[in-house]
């Protein structure tokens, strides 16, 4: 581990145990709005397919995704 230069000060935290809160995840009748802009369409494009899969995946049909271009 290095020092601090002359005039900086390292500040020390102490180490709480982080909590985990865990659910289970219900999409019955659920909606969803994907909203994507049209600028810098290579990046965006990926993050839209990203999306769609992820809720896909978790059983969430077509018909309850709106994609909104801006």
């Amino acid at each position: 581990m290095t020092r601090p230069e002359a005039g900086h000060t390292v500040l020390s935290f102490p180490r709480v145990p982080m909590r985990t809160l865990e659910g289970q995840l219900n999409l019955r009748d659920a909606r969803f709005c994907i909203l994507a802009a049209r600028f810098n369409d290579r990046i965006v494009e990926d993050l839209v397919r990203g999306a769609l899969e992820a809720l896909k995946r978790h059983g969430v049909p077509e018909t309850a995704i709106d994609l909104v271009r801006v």
